[in-house]
């Protein structure tokens, strides 16, 4: 798809090169915008806090009328200070469908190493041939503790104060990637 295994050694790197370069230029203003509402949500998160709060004591209390008047606010807070949660998810959003393309071209590629016969050739360590499944299950395993940690460093930076049910569903998302290793065994070398 993005390279010829006849000019791979030759155009491959400049080629990479530039398309890495589009895609940084194209994404980083939505990743810098999401930076720049992720900043706003921490400032404001002693003030959604308190709003929180009070909406819970007037559920608590059945009291519908302060609950509206407190949703009310809290959505007012949010457009004053020009916060949205859409303007934190939207760059992944956005990116999701390069991902994928990614993730199936590469898919594509270790599917027909007749096409590509690098693939049969050019692994590293154990796994000589990218089109076959690992034989030991090792890459799975690397895939998921790599992804763990990115994950639990990653939620380590941007600990936030909120409900208990959101920072227990938090706790649990690092644990993600070792639910995915049944999926990911079956994945060619390539892939992991």
């Amino acid at each position: 798809f993005f390279f010829s295994s006849r000019r791979r050694h030759t155009r491959f790197l400049p080629v990479s090169w530039a398309r890495r370069c589009v895609q940084e230029t194209v994404f980083m203003p939505s990743i810098i915008n999401q930076q720049k509402a992720m900043h706003k949500f921490r400032l404001l998160q002693p003030e959604m806090t308190n709003f929180q709060k009070t909406m819970q004591r007037c559920m608590q209390a059945k009291d519908m009328v302060g609950l509206q008047s407190a949703q009310k606010n809290f959505q007012q807070l949010l457009s004053t200070h020009d916060v949205s949660q859409w303007k934190v998810i939207k760059p992944q959003l956005l990116q999701l469908p390069i991902i994928l393309s990614w993730f199936f071209c590469l898919s594509e590629i270790t599917q027909k190493p007749e096409i590509y016969p690098a693939i049969k050739t050019e692994g590293f360590l154990w796994f000589q041939d990218l089109s076959s499944y690992d034989p030991y299950y090792v890459l799975p395993f690397i895939s998921a503790f790599i992804s763990f940690y990115n994950i639990k460093f990653s939620m380590s930076q941007n600990q936030q104060p909120g409900p208990a049910e959101i920072q227990r569903i938090m706790s649990l998302v690092k644990y993600i990637p070792f639910a995915a290793i049944p999926i990911m065994i079956f994945f060619p070398a390539g892939l992991n």
